[in-house]
């Protein structure tokens, strides 16, 4: 974690996600475009030499204002 938002991730979350008898069904990488009454939530290809968009779209008010508070 990067040091300062370690808040971000419950104890018990990261406990399950290093155990070794559990595996992600799959791995996502999200990027958000922050703007000044809008954001949008970018998918892009993990683990290829060529960042590749699959998806964008732009976030509903409730799910953008959740975003926006865990960078507080």
């Amino acid at each position: 974690m990067l040091e300062g938002y370690e808040g971000n991730l419950k104890e018990e979350d990261f406990e399950f996600i290093k155990r070794s008898d559990t595996s992600p069904n799959s791995i996502s990488q999200f990027t958000l475009f922050e703007y000044d009454v809008r954001t949008f939530e970018i998918m892009t290809s993990p683990g290829t030499k060529r960042l590749e968009v699959i998806a964008a779209d732009e976030l509903q008010k409730d799910i953008r204002n959740y975003f926006l508070k865990l960078a507080l």
